[in-house]
Parts: C-alpha cells; structure tokens; sequence
C-alpha cells in the first residue's frame, strides 16, 4: 500500500481531496479541517474524495463524531455536494452509515461510489479534473 497522506486540488467550485495508504480516523479529521481552513473552498462546492488508493481506520463509533464535526462548519460549507470513492467494500459499508443519515441530519448531498467515472457524473465535473496521478 502506498505511504499515507492526503493531497487537495481546488478547480473553481470543485474540490478533489485524495487519500493514500492506511488513512487513520485522525487524519481524516486533520484533511477536513484543512479544507475547510483553507480560502480556496467555496461555499456550496462539489466535493470529490478520492480513496481508491487508501483504506479508512475509522470505526463505527467515530460516524456521530464525523456528522457533529460537519455539522459544526454547515456555515462554512454552504449545502456541498459530497462523493466518496473507495474501491474497498469494508470502507464502502463505513461511509454508507455516514450517507444515510446525513439526508437528514446535515444540510448537503452526499453519495458512495466505487468508482472515479460514476462519482464524477454524479458530481457534473469532468472526469480529467479527477485523473490525477
């Protein structure tokens, strides 16, 4: 697995937030205050977050600390639209339980997929912006 670390990119109103290695709940928690510390994010953004080449360390238990920790920043975040890829199925049931009450608990759209394409169609981005390298 590569070496963990997380990398943004910021294209107008799109922000890619890639993952790499195994990415612990602290470091997840570090990459969103980071983001959203950062000027280049805008409210209302699409968000991509790109895990295809990471695997979470998060536990079920941290899922109410994720959803008070956005809830926290709505003010800064506007109503984003959020798509999470990950390609590994234990990572795609954790981000599942995050997709299913923020419907109604938190002031955007958020969505799991296990693939860039799909993620990218449902964001309206061009899949380029998510190629990377």
């Amino acid at each position: 697995m590569a070496p963990m670390g997380f990398w943004y990119s910021y294209h107008e109103d799109v922000v890619i937030l890639r993952f790499s290695g195994e990415i612990p709940y602290e470091e997840e928690v570090r990459a969103l205050l980071g983001m959203l510390a950062d000027p280049r994010l805008l409210p209302d953004s699409r968000i991509l977050v790109d895990r295809t080449r990471a695997r979470m360390k998060a536990e079920p238990e941290n899922v109410p600390e994720q959803i008070e920790l956005v809830r926290k920043h709505q003010a800064r975040l506007g109503r984003p639209r959020v798509a999470q890829v990950v390609s590994c199925d234990v990572d795609f049931g954790m981000l599942r339980m995050l997709e299913l009450p923020s419907d109604s608990r938190l002031d955007h759209e958020f969505a799991v997929f296990r693939d860039l394409p799909a993620a990218c169609a449902w964001l309206g981005i061009d899949p380029s912006l998510a190629a990377g390298d």
